[in-house]
């Protein structure tokens, strides 16, 4: 405050003429310091607007990829559903796989046990028709040798044996085809001359069926009671007519190898008719 007055005292003492150009130089120092400090505003200003455009230009790109990021970022929720949907069918048809070949190796198990069943069988079959075709042989043989030796007699029995083991071998043969190759059974090359018939020769009647394996008392009674008393008769039946003796007669109950009664009759009728 002091200083204020002493200025206005100061001006009290100086002329007008030095008022006067006192109050111009101020003008003058008062304008240029106006246009310094508006050069040094409008360059500040001129700044700020620079930064207020760099500013704006960093906005739109901030905005620019801010679109692009959410664009980026609906395109990978995109495809991150599509990719769990696959996932899942993925899944789905992974767990049909599994199923499919737990079912596949199960039907691989039974088609193995089948096979080593239908190998077992097949190399029961190739024992049996080796045995068959030996008997048969055995038959031819005794056949030449009782053709040979003049008893004619016993050639109706031999015969009827070699039908029997012939159909039986045929009977074999046509098992179904397994993985095994299939067994040459050959073709019948015996052949029998039938002599005359004796008429005194015969076989004792009612016959004990019993001698032979898997016929009991109540399959020996059931034959008997359809008219079958001798063993002729038994190894003459046809297959399907025993089966049917034993059906009605409640003994189907059994698995009975009829056959193989047929060829057993034959040959102890022959033996019959040899020792009579």
């Amino acid at each position: 405050m002091q200083t204020y007055y002493d200025f206005l005292d100061f001006l009290g003492t100086l002329s007008v003429e030095q008022t006067l150009w006192l109050a111009i130089f101020g003008l003058l120092i008062l304008t240029i310091g106006i246009c310094l400090g508006w050069l040094i505003q409008r360059r500040k200003t001129s700044k700020i607007r620079q930064s207020l455009s760099a500013t704006k230009r960093e906005m739109e790109t901030y905005r620019e990829r801010v679109t692009s990021t959410d664009e980026e970022q609906k395109a990978l929720a995109r495809e991150l559903v599509n990719l769990t949907t696959e996932k899942d069918d993925i899944l789905v048809h992974l767990r049909e796989v599994q199923h499919r070949n737990g079912s596949l190796g199960n039907d691989l198990q039974l088609f193995r046990a089948d096979n080593d069943r239908l190998t077992a069988t097949n190399q029961s079959y190739a024992t049996t028709i080796e045995d068959l075709n030996d008997q048969i042989i055995g038959l031819k043989t005794r056949n030449e040798q009782l053709l040979g030796g003049g008893a004619g007699a016993a050639t109706d029995s031999v015969e009827q044996r070699l039908r029997a083991l012939e159909i039986r071998v045929a009977s074999l043969a046509k098992t179904e085809p397994t993985a095994l190759p299939p067994i040459n059974t050959g073709e019948p090359t015996h052949q029998v001359r039938i002599g005359e018939s004796l008429a005194d020769v015969s076989e004792p009647e009612a016959a004990d069926f019993t001698r032979i394996s898997g016929i009991d008392n109540r399959v020996s009674r059931a034959l008997r009671d359809a008219g079958i008393q001798s063993w002729t008769a038994l190894a003459n039946t046809p297959t399907e007519e025993i089966g049917a003796i034993l059906y009605q007669a409640d003994l189907d109950d059994a698995t009975y190898d009829i056959a193989d009664w047929q060829i057993e009759s034959a040959r102890i009728a022959g033996e019959t008719k040899l020792s009579v």
